[in-house]
Order: C-alpha cells, then structure tokens, then sequence
C-alpha cells in the first residue's frame, strides 16, 4: 500500500456533551444560530490553577457580590488555555461556561443569581441553543489547524522503559469494501481493530507534534472528520480505546 496525506485547511469540530452524543446538526441547528447572548451584568473568569492535571477554577461577580468555585476535572491536555473553555451568558445574571476535557469531551457549568445568592454548579446537559452557540459559534472543541490525514504512522518514541516505532496502519478488508483494519504496533506488542466504514468515507489518523504517543483514528469524507478511536502509547502499553 503506498503512503499518502490528505492536507485539509479546515477547522475540525470533536467536542461532544459529555452525556451523549450530540444531535445531527440538520436537527436542532436552529437553536443555535437563532441565539442571541445577553449582555452581562457581572463577570465570569475561568482559570486553571493546577495546568493540565485536572482542576478548573470559576469565580463569578454579579452586584459588589463574588463567589468562587473549584471544580475537579480530567481536562484536554492538545489544547491551549485559551481554548480550553467558552462562557456564553443567557440572562444578564445567568453564565453558562463549556470546559474542554480529555478527548474533546465538554462539561458545562452554570453561574447565576439565585435569589440574593450566586451559585455556580456543574450541569448535565445544557439548553441546546447553549451549547451550539458555545461549541459551533465560540468553537469550543475546534481544532482550528492545518491537519494533515495519514494512512500509515510512524513516530520513534520512549515510554516506560521502552524505545521502539510506534506505528499505526490503516488498512482495508480483503473481503469488503465496508470494513477496515487499524493495526497498531509498540515494543513487540501489537493489536488490530476492525470498523464498519459509513459509506463514502475512508480511514485516517491524525496526531499532534506535542503529542506523538497519542493519535486519533478518523473517518473522512471530503471535509467532514468523524474521529473513531484512540490509539495510543502509556507507560509502555500500547492501547486502543473506542470514542
């Protein structure tokens, strides 16, 4: 099989609500693009006091009043800071803020006025028109880069004790056009994983520079991306992990 890369100037949505998978756009875009956030009273900042080790810090100020919370939470460690979160005000006194978490999860969090009071408290799922505008307007979740898309992968890595080729093959079924193997390999151990291909899409893999042990396994079709699963490299252990 030869090697090739597909380059793609687009910027490639992965975020998802953290209880489920997020309706189709056709379905509730509207609610999105029909929002309109309020203008705020008060203000919402976010931080990370423990960088990517999984704490995010929310401090709101609404009427000469603050209150502050910390929140444990594995967060994305492919992102900048500035990337890692959106607030998006619904009333004047009423802050949703989306936190990016590991594998391009999302968490939501809610600050508001409640009564004299200000509570911030994590939430399950957010309104729908919240969480379009977040992630589909404010691009929450985005990877906006210039992403190169491989069949074959290849990376000399050290982990654990360990020092070999970390490789990843995308490989088609012998016996179907529907169906493909993704072949990983590390230090002598090795693993297969076969996938139904959704028609008119093919297999990639994706990775990052400051993350070579860790690349994504994506259906593409044109410029639509679809990311499958993890494969990657910790401590020596060589894993594949269904998104």
């Amino acid at each position: 099989m030869k090697n090739f890369a597909l380059l793609f100037l687009i910027p490639v949505f992965f975020a998802c609500n953290e209880s489920g998978k997020q309706p189709e756009q056709s379905t509730e875009a509207s609610a999105g693009d029909n929002f309109t956030p309020a203008t705020p009273a008060g203000t919402v900042a976010v931080g990370f006091p423990a960088g990517d080790t999984g704490q995010v810090k929310i401090t709101f100020a609404l009427n000469g009043q603050a209150k502050e919370k910390t929140f444990d939470l594995p967060l994305a460690d492919d992102a900048k800071e500035s990337d890692m979160f959106r607030t998006v005000w619904d009333k004047p006194n009423s802050c949703y803020i989306g936190v990016l978490m590991k594998k391009r999860n999302t968490r939501y969090y809610h600050a508001s006025l409640d009564g004299t009071d200000l509570k911030i408290n994590q939430v399950g799922t957010p309104p729908a028109a919240i969480w379009q505008y977040a992630e589909n307007k404010l691009g929450l979740g985005k990877l906006d880069l210039t992403t190169t898309v491989t069949k074959n992968y290849r990376r000399n890595l050290t982990s654990g004790k360990i020092i070999a080729d970390f490789i990843i093959k995308i490989q088609p079924a012998i016996t179907t056009t529907d169906s493909m193997y993704v072949y990983a390999e590390f230090g002598g151990a090795n693993k297969t994983l076969r996938l139904p291909v959704p028609e008119g899409y093919s297999g990639g893999i994706i990775s990052s520079k400051e993350h070579p042990e860790n690349c994504i396994v994506m259906f593409v079709k044109g410029s639509k991306m679809k990311s499958i699963a993890d494969v990657s490299v910790n401590d020596g252990h060589l894993q594949i992990t269904n998104r």
